[in-house]
């Protein structure tokens, strides 16, 4: 019951010597009374064993509605009140000023409800929900794993932390960062657990929160609970300091989100000639239909309200569902969004200047002059009135996936699954598109090839690598996509174990008879009376019969099918075992630090090159058995930090042996900053859907000869096939475009991986019931579909090689622009820029010199003219104006 719990959840993260107070407030005094007192005792760390017996008593007793413990260690001195016992109606309990340290951090997500009250299962139910939300936004923001506890009522996360009693107000501003981000109308972050000397519900006592109300028809139950510790996790770190200010700081940067257009400029009253309206949904949709665009949805998500636009007022492009969309948030703002590849870059200034020609003028004239601005003909004026040009982006832009064009009509389940998982995570599409095709490649692996030619055979193998900053939840994909994979995995395991323990005990049996033929053979033994047994060379020739048998006997291993942190040794054995097919799937970058040699002097990549087209590969180590993989298959699923790539795009190795070639990067936008706090769930219809289209790939045997089924193309796919070949042969040429950007390696095998995709895609049709046998061949729309991955890659590998070129100074100035993004700076000094981007690195104003004259060269920025005339002192810092075509929402 509670000792067990009430046992391990002190002692995470205390220390020898720290005393806790456990208290129960409201307890009765006995069964029936309304007399009610706090019940109150300090232990110490070593004592832990007799706190948890006084919990179990009380417990048992019925009179505590609940028993909590101090989060914090408190001063020893306080063990005078009541050492190591409770003691009934206590007068003092702990405050803030008799705690020593902070220890511990509570996130309480507590579902609303009336008062005194126990929660539904449903209330208790989107609690657990948003905890699990929670910790995932957390880890991917480098927060290690907390400890998991259900309270009775809520769910609580507990990291462990290291600040002083005096935190300046952190821990405050980290829950008001999380409340900010996460509450909603069923769940809130508790903002009032911050104080030291706060306490909590101890795992395993029962949580007795007004009556326990069950069994009334028509009114939903509130039961009592009984408290449980989910989760500690083996190695409990405290969380940093930096990591602990980068949540605080949620709430100021969610209030300096400003809107493409600001509503100070789009409603100013010196705007003659152009219309005015209400900053509303209704008034932006009067708007925009005066002008002749048609609304075809309006749909409200969290405090946003987006207008579903028939098609594009600045292209004329038809939308296919939401693609195309006005975003009005509830204070007012406004975005514009097209998905469509025509789209990229278009905003809300670009519909406006579309509907009503030189509003764009007015608005660069505002935004530069804007108030208390000089209007004259002074040097600031002079420098505004130049002609701008949009500036060249610091990073190359890389064209959005469009989700439509990459799978064939007919898998339109798949596409809406990928599109509702993306808006779920709030994660840009790209990400779960990636990782699809090397999910279903991975059950296809050693069952079916393509031939794109007659002699040209390629496998369902793909390696795909998506580029994303910390914090942009990249472990969730992974989750959903391969829990299919994972179920069917922990099934195979159970339903091998018998068979492979019956095979043990098999081997062991005709090792043991070998044995005892040998003796037989050698005269070491002799036969048993009326046994039958063989003697002499009989015996040895029947030993050495077994021996052969047992030899070539296939040893059965507990089936895997993913991995993640891996050595190139334990990879080979694993394939080896596993019908040579393997997935690696990883949302940090521990399998390229393995890959450039964490375990070992040099890097090894061998046996990544050959798992992408199954070359023959052999292994042989002193002291081991030898590994023979005759056609070894892997797909490769990253979801990492572009500094992981730059260290592998660096390796002359990785470069010199074609690794990179094989890999398809993309370098999605991020949504940080524009994600929306309370998305939609992904339907469980849509989720059955790609759980049995794996299911039904996973079932597909592996031939016992070897040899995988080969799919054909279509005359039709073929020839569009053909036709893509020739376009790319073009571009490998010394003055095409892959040589531009020394890209002919990874051109010379696009070909091949664009095939590998129309497999995969082959394979979602079969997987979805759309055909009904691998055999058919590809079809044209098929190749069609697989065809627009070309440019799409193409793009975002040059982006990438480009990215993760950046020096200092581009890092620097894409500090500076984000700095005026948020800030909505129009002009600047460079000690003002200095002041606001300052750390341990920059500290002086020529630190920032090298990112101000890369602004300029790039045509963000212009110098002002310094006044020819200073007045006595220091000169005034230099001044710089900022290009108003600049689109602040991307460098």
């Amino acid at each position: 019951m509670a000792k067990n719990a009430a046992t391990k959840t002190p002692k995470t993260g205390a220390k020898k010597g720290d005393v806790f107070e456990v208290r129960a407030p409201k307890c009765q005094e006995r069964a029936g009374s309304d007399f009610r007192s706090t019940a109150a005792g300090y232990f110490t760390y070593d004592s832990i064993d007799a706190a948890a017996q006084a919990i179990e008593a009380l417990d048992a007793s019925r009179l505590a509605p609940g028993i909590y413990t101090t989060l914090n260690p408190v001063n020893p001195a306080l063990l005078a009140r009541s050492a190591n016992r409770l003691q009934p109606k206590a007068k003092a309990t702990t405050s803030d000023s008799d705690i020593v340290i902070r220890r511990h951090l509570l996130i309480d997500c507590d579902p609303l409800r009336p008062a005194d009250i126990s929660s539904t299962d449903a209330e208790l139910a989107l609690a657990a929900a948003k905890a699990e939300a929670v910790q995932g936004y957390l880890a991917d923001l480098g927060w290690p794993a907390p400890i998991r506890v259900m309270s009775g009522n809520g769910h609580h996360l507990i990291h462990q932390i290291d600040l002083p009693r005096d935190d300046g107000g952190l821990v405050q501003r980290v829950l008001e960062g999380l409340a900010a981000r996460f509450d909603d109308r069923h769940v809130k972050i508790d903002k009032s657990v911050f104080n030291a000397a706060r306490i909590t519900k101890i795992p395993g006592t029962m949580a007795r929160k007004g009556d326990d109300f069950r069994g009334t028809p028509g009114v939903e139950d509130r039961p009592h609970r009984r408290a449980e510790l989910l989760s500690i996790p083996a190695v409990t770190t405290p969380v940093s300091r930096e990591l602990l200010e980068a949540v605080a700081a949620l709430p100021a940067a969610a209030a300096s989100v400003h809107a493409c257009v600001p509503t100070s400029v789009a409603s100013s009253s010196a705007s003659p000639g152009f219309a005015r309206f209400n900053h509303t949904a209704a008034g932006f949709r009067g708007y925009l239909e005066s002008h002749g665009v048609t609304v075809v949805k309006e749909r409200a998500k969290g405090d946003s309200t987006f207008l579903d636009l028939q098609c594009c007022p600045v292209t004329g492009v038809e939308a296919n569902g939401t693609e195309i969309s006005v975003m009005v948030t509830s204070g007012g703002s406004i975005a514009f969004r097209n998905l469509h590849n025509r789209g990229t870059g278009l905003e809300w200034l670009d519909v406006r200047e579309k509907l009503e020609p030189g509003y764009k003028a007015h608005v660069i004239a505002a935004r530069a002059t804007g108030p208390g601005r000089p209007t004259d003909a002074s040097a600031v004026g002079a420098t505004v009135n130049l002609q701008w040009e949009p500036p060249q982006r610091l990073q190359p832009p890389a064209v959005p996936l469009v989700i439509n064009e990459v799978f064939p009509r007919s898998l339109g389940a798949v596409r809406e699954y990928a599109h509702a998982l993306s808006e779920s995570i709030q994660v840009p599409p790209d990400v779960p598109v990636m990782l699809m095709h090397p999910a279903v490649g991975l059950p296809m692996s050693q069952v079916v090839c393509v031939a794109l030619t007659e002699s040209w055979r390629q496998p369902p193998v793909h390696y795909n690598a998506v580029l994303m900053e910390p914090g942009n939840r990249k472990t969730d994909p992974f989750t959903q996509l391969l829990a299919p994979i994972h179920r069917w995995e922990e099934e195979a395991i159970a339903a091998a174990i018998p068979k492979i323990a019956a095979q043990q005990i098999e081997m062991k049996t005709t090792q043991r008879r070998i044995e005892r033929l040998m003796d037989l053979a050698s005269g070491k033994a002799v036969p048993r009376k009326n046994s039958g047994e063989l003697t002499g060379e009989d015996a040895k020739r029947e030993a050495m019969r077994l021996q052969e048998e047992l030899a070539g006997t296939r040893i059965l291993h507990q089936p895997q099918f993913l991995t993640g942190d891996i050595t190139s040794e334990d990879l080979a054995r694993i394939l080896e075992a596993n019908h040579e097919r393997l997935g690696v799937f990883s949302d940090e970058s521990e399998a390229i630090d393995i890959m450039l040699g964490r375990y070992s002097e040099q890097p090894n990549f061998q046996l990544y090159n050959k798992g992408y087209d199954g070359s023959f590969h052999r292994i042989n180590r002193v002291g081991r058995p030898t590994v023979l993989l005759r056609r070894p298959l892997m797909q490769v699923g990253f979801a990492i930090q572009p500094e992981a790539v730059r260290d592998l795009m660096c390796n002359r190795k990785a470069k010199g042996t074609g690794l990179l070639a094989r890999f398809g990067l993309s370098l999605p936008h991020s949504w940080l900053g524009e994600r929306e706090i309370n998305p939609p769930a992904v339907s469980p219809v849509l989720s059955t859907m790609w759980g049995n289209l794996l299911n039904t790939l996973l079932r597909l045997q592996v031939p016992d000869d070897g040899r995988p089924l080969v799919v054909k193309l279509s005359d039709k796919a073929r020839m569009i096939f053909d036709d893509f070949r020739l376009q790319v042969e073009k571009q490998l040429g010394w003055s095409g475009e892959f040589a531009a950007h020394g890209l002919q390696d990874w051109g010379g095998k696009l070909c091949g991986k664009i095939g590998r995709t129309a497999l995969t895609l082959h394979g979602m049709l079969y997987g979805s019931g759309v055909i009904q046998s691998l055999e058919e061949p590809i079809s044209a729309e098929t190749m069609l579909a697989a065809i627009q991955w070309a440019p799409y890659l193409a793009a975002h590998t040059r982006s990438v090689v480009s990215f993760i070129g950046f020096d200092d100074a581009f890092v620097t100035a894409r500090r500076i622009l984000a700095w005026a993004a948020r800030a909505e700076r129009d002009r600047f000094s460079a000690k003002e820029c200095l002041d606001h981007i300052r750390n341990s690195v920059i500290t002086k104003a020529e630190h920032i010199q090298p990112a101000i004259n890369l602004l300029m060269e790039r045509g963000y920025i212009r110098a002002l003219p310094r006044d020819a005339n200073p007045h006595r002192g220091r000169p005034a810092s230099q001044e710089y104006i900022l290009n108003p075509l600049w689109d602040r929402r991307s460098p």
